[in-house]
């Protein structure tokens, strides 16, 4: 707190110092006052951090050879600030599937169906997510998970051996 006496149209400017403790929306509060009248405004501002969020990923441990099965991609803003122009990729062994959020202000599930998928026995799925910040500073996540093919008879054994040459 600091007190200033002024005298009629006179005007004085001020610097604060404001620290950045904690982020989120602030408030500092400012009066003037004599004997006769009394003013007080409040002057809003932001501390912004970098944006963050949270990527999890959800699918089946196994999965049989030749079945549907369906790959969960769970999004939630872990910051004050909003990641901006999210890009979400899904890679596996042939295939690749992208997403684009404009913002992720809420938490988002992203859901892939995937049928006719050429598995092996183990199957890598890569999870790369791109976003910004509100001046355009890009930040980057990669996860990666793994499926396993159960084949369901000896030819589909064999179909999972191709792939894995193929792949």
């Amino acid at each position: 707190c600091k007190t200033v006496d002024l005298l009629i149209n006179q005007e004085v400017s001020m610097k604060v110092d404001l620290t950045a403790e904690e982020v989120g929306w602030k408030s500092i509060i400012m009066s003037a006052n004599n004997d006769k009248i009394e003013k007080k405004i409040s002057l809003d501002y932001k501390i912004v951090d970098d944006p963050r969020m949270y990527v999890r990923v959800e699918h089946p441990e196994t999965v049989q050879f030749g079945e549907t099965f369906t790959v969960f991609i769970k999004l939630k803003k872990s910051s004050f600030s909003i990641p901006q122009k999210v890009h979400i990729t899904l890679k596996g062994s042939g295939f690749q599937n992208e997403w684009r959020v404009t913002e992720l202000d809420n938490a988002q599930e992203l859901r892939l169906d995937l049928e006719n998928v050429p598995l092996e026995g183990k199957n890598k799925l890569t999870v790369t997510t791109q976003w910004e910040d509100n001046s355009g500073k890009k930040f980057e996540d990669q996860q990666e998970t793994t499926i396993i093919a159960k084949p369901n008879n000896f030819l589909d054994r064999i179909k999972m051996m191709g792939n894995w040459f193929k792949n």
